[in-house]
Order: C-alpha cells, then structure tokens, then sequence
C-alpha cells in the first residue's frame, strides 16, 4: 500500500460541523474548513437536515413531525441568538457560540490514497455517523470509483450497497 503515498486527491465536501468534527479526526488529511470565527454568517446562517430526522423511524415515539419541529426551533433560535449577539457587537468568534451542530460548513480534504481508503473504509460502514456515512458512500461512488478499476483488490475494501470501489 506504501505507493498509494504518492498520490493525493482533494476533495471540497459540505456538511454541518458535527460531521465535521467526525472528519477532522482523520490526522493523515489536511483539512481547511470554513472558519465561523471570520465569517460573519449572520443573513447566512444555513442548516442541514440530520439524515434520520427525514422518516424519523428510529424514535417511535416522536408524533407527526415532532423531531422536525425540534430542529425548526433550534435552527429559529440560532438565527436569532447569533442575530442579537452581532447586533450587541459580539465579533463572529464569540457569536458562534449559538450555533447547533447542525450548522452547514464546508471544507477541503486533502490526503493520500492509501488514507483516503482508510477514511472510507471507516465511514462508508453502517456503524459510522449517519450524516458522515451518507456523505462518504456518495464520495466513494462519485470520486474514487473510478480508481477500482487501476487496483481493484485494493479498493475493493471499501463496500456499499450496489457495489465497491
């Protein structure tokens, strides 16, 4: 696997900074992500719906839309606390403190290919995040797919429903 080393690939992912933090614990990548310390999101503040509060199967006792309405209020209550704290003069690193997990962010990954089969064969297992193991069977399937067919006993590691990379 040690030639692997040589080749690189950089990838611009967006996702809330929850999955973020999953993705910066990778340390054989270098990651550049958007800083909510310089960037004033005020008028800007976007937000991604977690990947289980769609069906919401999996807590049974939510009725109707219940876990969407929580995630309403909170996201409603971010804008409005990061909106107060600006208006009362708090820079952007100190407005941040409001902002839920759920806030979109985006980032650039950088990291050799033997990592990057590292990363995927991690997150693109059922045990990894849910938000975090959408966004990487996607990545898989779009960027590194193509190399299964340069080294396919190598890439065949990483496995997802209709195929492998």
């Amino acid at each position: 696997m040690s030639i692997f080393e040589h080749v690189h690939a950089s990838v611009r992912m967006n996702y809330d900074i929850g999955v973020s933090r999953e993705m910066n614990r990778h340390r054989h990548a270098s990651i550049a992500e958007m800083s909510t310390r310089y960037v004033d999101l005020e008028g800007g503040l976007v937000f991604i719906q977690p990947a289980w509060a769609a069906t919401c199967e999996e807590y049974p006792s939510f009725k109707g839309n219940d876990a969407l309405d929580a995630l309403d209020i909170a996201a409603d209550s971010a804008v409005t606390s990061y909106a107060l704290l600006r208006e009362c003069g708090a820079p952007p690193q100190e407005a941040r403190c409001v902002l839920p997990l759920m806030t979109a962010t985006e980032t650039v990954i950088t990291a050799n290919l033997r990592e990057w089969l590292h990363i995927l064969k991690l997150r693109c297992d059922k045990s990894a995040h849910p938000d975090l193991y959408r966004v990487t069977r996607a990545l898989a399937r779009e960027i590194f797919s193509p190399f299964g067919g340069l080294a396919p006993d190598l890439f065949n590691i990483v496995k997802w429903e209709g195929g492998n990379a």
